[in-house]
């Protein structure tokens, strides 16, 4: 049994053989960094044509989603945990920044569509009522 403090979160620096028995049946679990960046979710995979397990780093941000490959159990130490939150905020960032731009066009058609939803949405609304 792996210890915990007092929020359930596990020191994977204590004891690396427990922490590895723990990863044998674990399938997900949250990282949260000692660093300045955000939390993420790491997630085992089975790779394809039943080879071994491979771990990935999830994070979400704006609706936007990062994946990013950890490896396997051997790989889960902290310094590469750090990394790739590191390097999940990078990929975030330029996920951002690589959105295509919305024109004022495209803007003011999806402004008409809108209100001809919420007519409709009105009519139907009356129709219930009446």
């Amino acid at each position: 049994m792996i210890t915990t403090n007092k929020f359930g979160c596990i020191d994977i620096t204590d004891d690396w053989k427990k922490w590895q028995q723990w990863l044998d049946t674990a399938k997900s679990f949250r990282y949260i960094p000692k660093k300045s960046e955000k939390a993420f979710t790491v997630r085992k995979e089975q790779g394809s044509k039943g080879k071994a397990s491979y771990w990935y780093g999830y994070r979400k941000q704006g609706g936007k989603l990062a994946k990013f490959y950890i490896g396997t159990e051997q790989d889960l130490t902290v310094s590469h945990l750090e990394d790739i939150a590191r390097r999940l905020t990078e990929k975030l960032q330029t996920i951002v920044t690589e959105q295509v731009p919305v024109t004022n066009g495209e803007v003011e058609k999806l402004q008409r569509e809108i209100e001809e939803f919420q007519r409709q949405l009105q009519i139907a609304l009356g129709k219930l009522t009446a």
